[in-house]
């Protein structure tokens, strides 16, 4: 009991020092990818948040890429994660039915800049996953993201079925 204490407290100072360097928009994506109070919700739409890095002049509003039930939109100005390097941005919806298994809510990819323990926690006590099923790689090619040599990337995903696997 006390560890989960601690930890929950942990988590609060994280999310405190790094409110105060957050841009609105990012603030937007992190309440995207956070849990509501009812199961299985997020505290914002997607929706909200990519039309704030829209508005913002960080991604275009038309998508870049879309597949399926996904839009891609790769970020076009500076703009960070967790300290990470934003560079892609997917949203998932269904607006007309094409087919099975729609999985509403958000994937990213960032450029791995440094420790990702913050970012590991946030991910965890939001029920979001990293680098599943294939990494980043598919996010990239479907949003004709070329990464760059000798980086690392890592993919996100914070989407219906994240919520429910364990």
């Amino acid at each position: 009991m006390t560890s989960r204490i601690a930890a929950g407290l942990l988590l609060l100072m994280m999310g405190a020092l790094a409110a105060v360097a957050q841009t609105p928009e990012e603030t937007l994506l992190r309440e995207a990818m956070s849990l509501g109070a009812a199961p299985e919700t997020r505290l914002k739409e997607p929706g909200e948040a990519i039309r704030a890095y829209i508005k913002a002049g960080l991604v275009k509003r038309k998508p870049d890429a879309a597949a399926d039930y996904v839009d891609y939109r790769i970020v076009k100005k500076a703009t960070t994660l967790f300290g990470h390097r934003l560079v892609v941005l997917e949203e998932e919806y269904m607006t007309t039915y094409i087919g099975c298994c729609v999985n509403p809510g958000l994937g990213l990819v960032v450029e791995v800049a440094g420790d990702t323990a913050e970012l590991d926690a946030f991910l965890a006590a939001n029920k979001c996953r990293k680098n599943q099923p294939s990494g980043p790689a598919d996010s990239m090619a479907q949003a004709g993201f070329t990464p760059e040599p000798g980086k690392t990337y890592a993919y996100v995903s914070c989407r219906e079925n994240d919520m429910r696997a364990e």
